[in-house]
């Protein structure tokens, strides 16, 4: 994931992202770190909304478990 060098908004490098769900936003909701950033969930849509009619996989898995 990086920022648009004209833009500055957010993208996916690869069609893969793994990240972290961690503690409740200031907004209240929850946030998932990827590449050390918090994203929340309007802005993981908006990272995502480049490939609507894609399919989509989440995969929840214990901390204790490597990825593959």
């Amino acid at each position: 994931m990086a920022r648009h060098p004209r833009s500055g908004q957010l993208e996916l490098l690869t069609r893969s992202l793994r990240g972290q769900i961690d503690s409740i936003a200031d907004d209240g909701g929850p946030v998932v770190l990827v590449d050390d950033l918090e994203l929340g969930w309007d802005e993981l849509g908006r990272l995502l909304e480049s490939y609507e009619g894609w399919h989509l996989r989440i995969e929840v898995r214990d901390p204790s478990e490597a990825f593959d």
